[in-house]
């Protein structure tokens, strides 16, 4: 397969690898349980949180080979045509040195740059619109949160 990578490679030089983790950081929410540990009195309860971070631990360590590849093109300013254009060549080579790939849906992105940037796992906080929370369309204002 690496034969075919580098081939593809040097047939569309703008083409870029991402590799990702596919699991979000455990240590916030381990270090969460870790607290609640020390400060809980019930031997219950205790049992409780530490079967939770045994089992954060574990899937942590199955999750943490997990990765990601994406292929990526970098557009600047080009026109919608070109952009298409571009990346049906792209899916045509991809597919011609014998990968399979698909398209990045939005809730695919979302996710991508969830893991990313360690927001979420998922990617559902991610507003499709950077701000559009804070701006009122209507009143043409934004609401300042002070914290």
């Amino acid at each position: 397969k690496i034969h075919h990578l580098m081939m593809l490679l040097s047939t569309i030089p703008d083409l870029e690898i991402l590799a990702l983790d596919s699991c979000e950081c455990f240590d916030s929410n381990k270090n969460h349980l870790r607290k609640r540990l020390e400060k809980e009195q019930n031997e219950a309860v205790r049992k409780l949180l530490q079967a939770d971070y045994d089992f954060l631990d574990e899937i942590q360590i199955e999750m943490s080979t997990a990765r990601q590849f994406l292929f990526a093109v970098r557009f600047r300013r080009e026109k919608d045509e070109q952009i298409f254009n571009t990346i049906n060549r792209v899916d045509k080579a991809i597919s011609e040195h014998g990968f399979a790939a698909r398209r990045m849906s939005k809730s695919d992105i979302k996710r991508m740059l969830a893991l990313y940037f360690g927001t979420s796992l998922s990617g559902d906080d991610i507003p499709d619109i950077e701000g559009e929370n804070e701006f009122d369309l209507e009143k043409q204002e934004v609401t300042v949160n002070e914290k």
